[in-house]
């Protein structure tokens, strides 16, 4: 998580902040800027040793991460680590159109054989599991609209003009029926 995210989230009375940053690097940066406000854990998020249950998590990732956030992290980790009403934050790219323009903001790699391209991971993410490379806030109400497991409650786009970052909140509802008495029971 970026230094920008935690100095919002470290302005909530009362709240005990873990941030797990992938890099070394940006962990010790976000260490050194927030010292003993934050509880920083260099490691990877999907492997990390977190207990407890949170009230938010905010996943504000790289591209490279994004589809794993969607289709593994929100009904696996992430669900597991939320309280029942608990909010999850998401980063979503949001317009391919805007993301694979030339002068773009959004790459992945030092060169242009890594930005983004039709047919590579993030395009074929947004068409399965978005059905569209355009993720409007109608898409994502349609994707949620019937998902027993979160509620849509809102989607901000980052940048006003050209966008192609939204953030998406869900509020967990609690285990689906499914899993509650399968879990729950014993």
């Amino acid at each position: 998580m970026g230094q920008t995210t935690t100095r919002h989230l470290v302005e909530i009375p009362r709240a005990e902040v873990t941030a797990v940053e992938i890099s070394a690097e940006r962990a010790q940066r976000l260490a050194e800027a927030f010292g003993d406000r934050v509880n920083v854990i260099c490691g990877d998020f999907a492997t990390v040793e977190l207990q407890g249950r949170y009230d938010l998590v905010v996943i504000d990732t790289d591209v490279l991460v994004m589809p794993t956030a969607f289709q593994n992290w929100l009904s696996g980790r992430v669900f597991r680590l939320l309280r029942a009403g608990g909010y999850v934050i998401a980063i979503n790219l949001s317009s391919w159109t805007n993301a694979t323009a030339p002068g773009a903001a959004i790459h992945y790699g030092v060169d242009d054989r890594r930005r983004l391209k039709d047919g590579d991971f993030m395009h074929d993410f947004m068409l399965c599991y978005w059905g569209t490379l355009e993720v409007t806030p109608e898409v994502v109400s349609g994707k949620f609209a019937a998902d027993s497991a979160y509620e849509l409650v809102s989607i901000k786009d980052k940048w006003p003009k050209n966008n192609i970052i939204t953030y998406i909140c869900l509020r967990k509802l609690g285990w689906p029926s499914r899993l509650r008495r399968r879990w729950v029971g014993r």
